[in-house]
C-alpha cells in the first residue's frame, strides 16, 4: 500500500505523543506550572525551573524531555511566564516554546501557606515544530512515500486554566490543545486529528505538627479521545526554616484508554531546597509486561528563586 509505512509510523509517534499530552503535564510534581498557566506568578517571586526526564531507561529510542521554564509576580495581580521544551520520542521530536500570562484575585489576607487564598486565571500560547527523523529509519525501499527525508511542521495551540487556593483547599482546572487539530505533516485524510485534553486537580494542605506539612491530592487527566489517568499524591514537607526544606512525595497513577489496556505507574519524589537553590528527583515504574525490559523512568529538577520576598512566602518549593 502506498504511503502506508509513513502512515504507520506517524501514527505510532503521534499516539505515543497523544499519550504523554506534549509530555510535559507528567511532570506537574516537579513543575506544575507546565500543567496550568494559571500559576504563572504564583508566589512573589521569579521561580526558574530546568527538568530533566527520560522514559524507560534501557530502551532504544525511548522518550527523553528537557524543559526550562520562568514566572514571576508582575504586581496589580498580575502574573507572566514562560516555558521551552523539548521532546524526543523514538523517530518524532517536538520543540517549542509557551508564553503565558494570569490574573489572580486575593480572597483575603495570605500571610502564610496555610491561610493563602487566591483565586487565578490564566491564558498560554505555544510554538512548536513536530519533526519524523526518517533518516533513521532504514526499511524503506519498498515505499516511495518514505525517502528518507525528514518530514516537519510547526503548529500553533492554546491552553487556559483557573486556579483556587483558599486556605487548605487546592483546586485547579485547565486544558491544552485547544489549537491544535492536526499537524499537517503528511497532508492526508489518514493524518489523526490532536483531541483536546483536558485536567482536574484537587488538593487539601495541612499541617498535623509544627514545621510539618502534608498535601494529599488527585490529578484527573481526560480527553476526547477516551484517554483516561488519574494521579493519587501524597506529599509531605518539612520545614526546617525559610531557607531550607526537605519534600518526599508518593504517586500511583492508573492510566489507559477506556476499554483498552490500562497501566499502573508509582512515583517516588524527593527534593530539597535551601536558600535559594532547589533539586529534586523521581523515579517512576510501571508494572506492565514493558516493566521487565526497562529500569524505569528517571526525572531531575533544578530550580532556583530570584527576588526572593519573605511576605507570602510559600513552603512548598513546587508550589
Amino acid at each position: 500500500m502506498k504511503k502506508a509505512l509513513f502512515t504507520i509510523l506517524l501514527l505510532i509517534g503521534l499516539l505515543n505523543l497523544h499519550a504523554q499530552e506534549l509530555p510535559l503535564h507528567q511532570y506537574y510534581l516537579l513543575n506544575p506550572y507546565l500543567m496550568n498557566p494559571a500559576l504563572a506568578g504564583i508566589s512573589p517571586q521569579t521561580e526558574i525551573r530546568a527538568t530533566l526526564s527520560r522514559q524507560w531507561v534501557g530502551l532504544a529510542n525511548s522518550p527523553s524531555t528537557q524543559t526550562l521554564s520562568a514566572h514571576s509576580y508582575l504586581g496589580k495581580g498580575m502574573g507572566m511566564g514562560g516555558y521551552f521544551f523539548n521532546d524526543k520520542n523514538g523517530l518524532n521530536r517536538e520543540t517549542g516554546i509557551n508564553l503565558s500570562g494570569s490574573y489572580q484575585v486575593d480572597l483575603g489576607e495570605n500571610d502564610e501557606y496555610l491561610t493563602i487564598r487566591k483565586l487565578c486565571f490564566g491564558l498560554g500560547v505555544s510554538g512548536f515544530q513536530h519533526t519524523v527523523n526518517l533518516a533513521e529509519f532504514t526499511d524503506h525501499d519498498y515505499d516511495p512515500a518514505v525517502d528518507g527525508a525528514d518530514k516537519s511542521a510547526i503548529a500553533l495551540d492554546f491552553n487556559l486554566g483557573t486556579y483556587l487556593r483558599y486556605d487548605g483547599i487546592i483546586a485547579g482546572f485547565s486544558a491544552a490543545g485547544l489549537g491544535l487539530r492536526k499537524l499537517k505533516i503528511y497532508d492526508d485524510a489518514t493524518e489523526p486529528d490532536f483531541p483536546v485534553h483536558f485536567f482536574l486537580n484537587l488538593g487539601y494542605v495541612f499541617s498535623p505538627l509544627k514545621d510539618f506539612i502534608i498535601e494529599p491530592s488527585l490529578v484527573y487527566k481526560f480527553s476526547a479521545d477516551n484517554t483516561r489517568q488519574i494521579d493519587l499524591n501524597l506529599k509531605t514537607i518539612l520545614k526546617r526554616s525559610d531557607n531550607e526544606q526537605y519534600w518526599l512525595s508518593l504517586s500511583v497513577r492508573r492510566n489507559g484508554d477506556k476499554g483498552n489496556s490500562q497501566f499502573l505507574d508509582f512515583i517516588v519524589l524527593a527534593g530539597l531546597n535551601y536558600g535559594s537553590f532547589l533539586f529534586a528527583y523521581a523515579y517512576d515504574f510501571g508494572l506492565s509486561e514493558i516493566r521487565s525490559s526497562n529500569s524505569g523512568s528517571h526525572q531531575l529538577m533544578f530550580g532556583g528563586i530570584i527576588k526572593q520576598a519573605k511576605k507570602h512566602r510559600i513552603s512548598c518549593p513546587i508550589y
